[in-house]
């Protein structure tokens, strides 16, 4: 198999894929069949130099196209490209999809391509697997936007960094995308710092649990106390009235009920 640009010649080989795909309900938004003439303007808004258009090519016949575009027109998005994969059905799970999107990883910085995004049905598991097999994460989630006869989809968005990059994870779908785990480290990321610190809330615990074995130790006691009252009034010698209470049993805290 050989990746390649493709050609004029290439586009209904590369129509009859898409449209193979139509009535699954998996891969496109579109509801009807497209056409060769249809599709000419968008086939030559590519560039090999920018946003490519490439086929995989095995005998002689095309089995598989892969193709960039802009992500949003925005001057502040033109690192970042949206790529979309398709395989003929007589070819797919023999890693055509896969050779072709990592061409697509490693030949992207070439094209001052800094991020790819793919953008997936969340129905659609093993297009979703591939992506996360090859380094991209669930970036965004818009839930129910496409409606596939009478039925609400969602849309994934799927993406990585060329070269990849340490990112944050990312939340869930009530806001975000991601699993459990990284959704529960996202929380303990944008707590404040004291409380994200294993380390300092260990040494606030081990600091009020010996303030707290201090204060048990100094704490008021009835019996101890009343000793001391005892002792005090011994070596004055008085005969007062509190001295007589003490001596009597009766503690100073009991005195004041």
């Amino acid at each position: 198999m050989i990746i390649r640009d493709a050609l004029d010649s290439d586009l209904p080989a590369i129509i009859d894929i898409y449209n193979a795909t139509v009535p699954t309900r998996m891969v496109t938004a579109e509801l009807e069949p497209t056409t060769v003439e249809a599709r000419l303007p968008w086939f030559r808004e590519h560039s090999p130099d920018e946003h490519p258009f490439w086929v995989a090519e095995s005998d002689g016949r095309v089995i598989g196209w892969l193709d960039f575009k802009k992500f949003l027109p925005r001057c502040a998005y033109r690192g970042t490209a949206e790529i979309s994969v398709y395989v003929d059905e007589k070819f797919r799970r023999r890693g055509v999809a896969h050779r072709l999107l990592e061409e697509s990883i490693a030949r992207s910085p070439s094209l001052g391509i800094t991020a790819i995004v793919g953008l997936i049905f969340g129905h659609n598991q093993p297009s979703l697997k591939l992506f996360e097999r090859l380094g991209f994460q669930r970036w965004g989630l818009l839930p129910g936007i496409a409606r596939l006869d009478g039925l609400e989809r969602d849309l994934v968005v799927m993406g990585r960094h060329c070269p990849a990059r340490a990112t944050r994870p990312a939340l869930q779908a009530s806001g975000f995308a991601g699993n459990d785990s990284q959704f529960n480290e996202c929380r303990r990321d944008r707590r404040v710092p004291w409380r994200g610190d294993h380390r300092r809330s260990v040494r606030r615990a081990r600091f009020w649990e010996a303030k707290n074995a201090h204060r048990d130790r100094t704490r008021w006691k009835p019996e101890t106390q009343t000793t001391r009252y005892a002792q005090y009034f011994a070596r004055l010698g008085t005969k007062s009235r509190q001295a007589t209470r003490v001596r009597n049993g009766y503690s100073h805290q009991s005195a004041l009920f």
